[in-house]
């Protein structure tokens, strides 16, 4: 849990845990309430009483910040976004403001973003510094992880690149896609599009 929660601070798309908005973390802190996150469980591992399994929570994750890659967290089945019955999956993702819709195919992706920014697959993986190829491969990264389709370490295997700077890539490409500007709209509607073909 701490891995996943500490992989936006690794990303260096935020500097602290807390402050990346889209992770459970939050909620273990008791500073947001999910529908589909219950904490007691968590949190009762650290101490009976809330206030004090909070504190050891925040240093346990703290803790885990020097952990490194860790490649079983970087594998498992397409569809494992979410364990449980199914019952629980479909109330997991209706809470989540998702439904149980398939993410696109890699190769759906790539396409598009391709054409989008008028650039080719076989750019994607030549050796060198290609601006263009590389925006295109953290647009692909961006939209894999947004839909879960798939992860850094396969995009990055893909493309012959170092997962850490494609990661650092996609977080650039993140803080773009929300903010207010013209080419963060750009950035939202080709996933959309993307994601919703």
């Amino acid at each position: 849990m701490r891995y996943i929660h500490l992989n936006p601070v690794r990303a260096r798309t935020v500097a602290a845990a807390e402050d990346y908005p889209y992770s459970g973390h939050l909620g273990y802190l008791g500073r947001r309430a999910f529908a589909f996150l219950t904490t007691d469980w968590v949190l009762s591992q650290f101490d009976a009483r809330v206030g004090v399994a909070r504190r050891r929570y925040v240093r346990f994750v703290a803790d885990g910040m020097y952990e490194g890659h860790r490649e079983e967290f970087h594998r498992g089945q397409e569809e494992a976004r979410v364990m449980g019955t199914d019952r629980f999956v479909e109330r997991s993702l209706s809470a989540a403001g998702q439904t149980g819709r398939r993410p696109p195919p890699l190769e759906q992706v790539i396409k598009a973003v391709c054409e989008r920014l008028q650039t080719s697959e076989q750019d994607l993986a030549r050796v060198g510094r290609d601006r263009l190829a590389a925006r295109a491969r953290a647009t692909i990264g961006w939209v894999v992880l947004s839909a879960a389709a798939g992860t850094l370490t396969g995009i990055g295997i893909l493309f012959g690149r170092d997962v850490s700077t494609l990661s650092r890539q996609v977080g650039q490409i993140e803080r773009q896609a929300a903010g207010a500007s013209a080419q963060g709209r750009a950035l939202r509607s080709l996933r959309n599009a993307i994601t919703q073909a």
